[in-house]
Protein backbone atom coordinates (compact mmCIF):
# COMPACT_ATOMS: atom_id res chain seq x y z
CA UNK A 1 0.00 0.00 0.00
CA UNK A 2 0.98 3.31 -1.00
CA UNK A 3 0.82 6.50 1.05
CA UNK A 4 -1.76 7.58 -1.34
CA UNK A 5 -3.80 4.24 -0.87
CA UNK A 6 -3.39 4.88 2.73
CA UNK A 7 -4.97 8.82 2.88
CA UNK A 8 -8.19 7.26 2.69
CA UNK A 9 -7.93 5.69 6.04
CA UNK A 10 -10.27 6.54 8.80
CA UNK A 11 -9.66 7.94 12.12
CA UNK A 12 -9.56 4.98 14.45
CA UNK A 13 -12.51 4.37 16.69
CA UNK A 14 -11.55 5.37 20.13
CA UNK A 15 -14.16 4.37 22.64
CA UNK A 16 -11.85 4.06 25.69
CA UNK A 17 -10.27 7.46 24.94
CA UNK A 18 -13.71 8.91 24.47
CA UNK A 19 -14.83 7.63 27.93
CA UNK A 20 -11.38 8.68 29.55
CA UNK A 21 -11.82 12.08 28.00
CA UNK A 22 -16.05 12.46 29.92
CA UNK A 23 -14.05 11.73 32.96
CA UNK A 24 -11.28 13.98 32.83
CA UNK A 25 -12.22 16.85 35.36
CA UNK A 26 -13.94 14.42 37.76
CA UNK A 27 -10.88 11.85 37.69
CA UNK A 28 -8.20 14.94 38.11
CA UNK A 29 -10.08 16.31 41.12
CA UNK A 30 -9.70 12.77 42.42
CA UNK A 31 -6.15 12.40 41.35
CA UNK A 32 -5.02 15.52 42.91
CA UNK A 33 -6.55 14.79 46.07
CA UNK A 34 -4.73 11.52 46.26
CA UNK A 35 -1.73 13.43 45.66
CA UNK A 36 -2.32 16.03 47.98
CA UNK A 37 -2.72 12.76 50.67
CA UNK A 38 0.41 11.13 49.79
CA UNK A 39 2.21 14.65 50.35
CA UNK A 40 0.41 14.83 53.69
CA UNK A 41 1.67 11.76 54.69
CA UNK A 42 -1.68 10.07 53.82
CA UNK A 43 -1.92 6.61 52.72
CA UNK A 44 -4.56 4.06 51.80
CA UNK A 45 -4.46 0.87 53.22
CA UNK A 46 -5.93 -2.52 53.04
CA UNK A 47 -6.59 -4.89 55.55
CA UNK A 48 -5.72 -8.27 54.37
CA UNK A 49 -4.98 -9.82 57.47
CA UNK A 50 -7.47 -9.23 60.56
CA UNK A 51 -5.61 -6.01 62.56
CA UNK A 52 -2.83 -5.59 59.96
CA UNK A 53 -2.51 -2.62 57.88
CA UNK A 54 -0.70 -2.06 54.61
CA UNK A 55 -0.36 0.44 52.70
CA UNK A 56 -1.71 -0.32 49.12
CA UNK A 57 0.94 -0.50 46.28
CA UNK A 58 -1.58 1.08 43.27
CA UNK A 59 -0.42 4.43 42.51
CA UNK A 60 -3.28 7.40 41.50
CA UNK A 61 -3.67 6.10 38.05
CA UNK A 62 -4.19 2.89 38.42
CA UNK A 63 -6.97 3.23 41.22
CA UNK A 64 -9.01 5.66 39.00
CA UNK A 65 -8.68 3.22 35.91
CA UNK A 66 -9.99 0.02 38.36
CA UNK A 67 -12.89 3.00 39.94
CA UNK A 68 -13.94 4.01 36.55
CA UNK A 69 -13.25 0.05 35.07
CA UNK A 70 -10.98 1.50 32.58
CA UNK A 71 -9.23 -1.18 30.97
CA UNK A 72 -5.56 0.51 30.47
CA UNK A 73 -4.47 -1.68 27.77
CA UNK A 74 -7.55 -0.25 25.15
CA UNK A 75 -6.81 2.53 26.51
CA UNK A 76 -2.91 1.67 25.36
CA UNK A 77 -3.95 0.52 22.14
CA UNK A 78 -6.25 3.49 21.13
CA UNK A 79 -3.23 5.61 21.96
CA UNK A 80 -1.21 4.01 19.61
CA UNK A 81 -3.56 3.63 16.93
CA UNK A 82 -4.08 7.54 16.79
CA UNK A 83 -0.36 7.84 16.80
CA UNK A 84 -0.48 5.34 13.72
CA UNK A 85 -2.92 7.68 12.20
CA UNK A 86 -1.24 10.67 12.69
CA UNK A 87 1.89 9.47 11.23
CA UNK A 88 0.44 8.02 8.79
CA UNK A 89 -1.29 11.23 7.73
CA UNK A 90 1.74 13.58 8.66
CA UNK A 91 3.24 11.34 5.84
CA UNK A 92 1.19 11.59 3.25
CA UNK A 93 0.87 15.71 3.45
CA UNK A 94 5.00 16.16 3.65
CA UNK A 95 4.77 13.74 0.50
CA UNK A 96 2.06 15.75 -1.36
CA UNK A 97 4.00 18.79 -0.43
CA UNK A 98 6.75 17.91 -2.04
Amino acid sequence: MTLADDSHREYPATPTLDHVKELQERSQAIGDFLEWCGEQGYFLCSIPVKELWYPISKGANALLHAFYEIDAQAEDAEKLAVLEYVRADTAVREASAD
